[in-house]
């Protein structure tokens, strides 16, 4: 097995995370979202001045907790300001089946920023969202920023990435497209329960093959003063339209 410090650097890298099925949390707010979530977590490494709390009693029933010198935390750590507790946790397992398309769901299209991906995940985790479906070249959701930014969504809500156009076909009784070309108002449309909202990449918006795939093109009126809105924004908006109009007047 690879020691833990090895480990925890070594899970910087992507395909290093894919490999192993492993990815990094950091500080205490995220483990105590990961064990209330039961995520499957492999070791806790705790800086030498962390307080003996309760998360890190409750740490110590789930996985080994080590505690290592300031020095070394540092090193380990790759946030500016380290917060003295990182994790190693199983990556969730999902497949497309355990996405639930009803009331709603989002689908993300190659979105390439970690904010704004983690984001998206607290968004569709609070308006009820039944999943995350991440279009190919996507960011990946395990990227240190992402997990940091979803502030512990990404343990609640079952999502699946590297999926391709086409498996989306069939998926759900029909899709939105958030564009601006030839594209209703959103709020002319009457949703229908298992609609999937598609945001696009934050410059080049969603890809033609995509776009394809929806029965609706829709768009956010703005005032003429901007130019556009933020992509989790836009899916805010948009979330929070469906869960009006699916859920709070059912």
């Amino acid at each position: 097995m690879i020691p833990y410090n090895k480990l925890i650097k070594a899970l910087d890298d992507r395909k290093t995370r894919i490999k192993e099925g492993l990815f990094v949390l950091e500080g205490p707010k995220l483990l105590q979202e990961a064990l209330s979530a039961k995520l499957k977590l492999r070791a806790v490494v705790v800086s030498e001045t962390a307080k003996e709390t309760e998360l890190i009693y409750a740490a110590q029933k789930a996985c080994p907790v080590y505690r290592v010198s300031t020095k070394e935390f540092l090193m380990l750590s790759s946030t500016v300001t380290p917060q003295g507790v990182l994790s190693i946790a199983e990556m969730p397992q999902y497949t497309l089946v355990d996405i639930n398309p009803e009331p709603f769901f989002l689908v993300v299209d190659g979105i390439q920023d970690p904010g704004n991906l983690g984001t998206l995940f607290r968004s569709a985790l609070a308006s009820g969202a039944g999943g995350i479906i991440l279009l190919k070249n996507t960011v990946d959701p395990f990227n240190p920023k992402v997990v940091r930014s979803a502030m512990g969504a990404l343990f609640k809500l079952p999502f699946v990435f590297e999926v391709l156009p086409e498996e989306l076909k069939g998926f759900s009784s029909e899709l939105w497209a958030a564009v601006l070309d030839g594209a209703k108002p959103y709020y002319e449309i009457q949703p229908q329960k298992g609609v999937g909202i598609i945001i696009g990449n934050e410059g080049n918006g969603i890809s033609t093959k995509t776009a394809q795939l929806a029965k609706h093109r829709v768009h956010i009126p703005i005032d003429p003063r901007s130019e556009s809105l933020n992509a989790a924004t836009a899916a805010g908006v948009l979330l929070f339209y469906l869960r009006k109009e699916l859920l709070e007047k059912s």
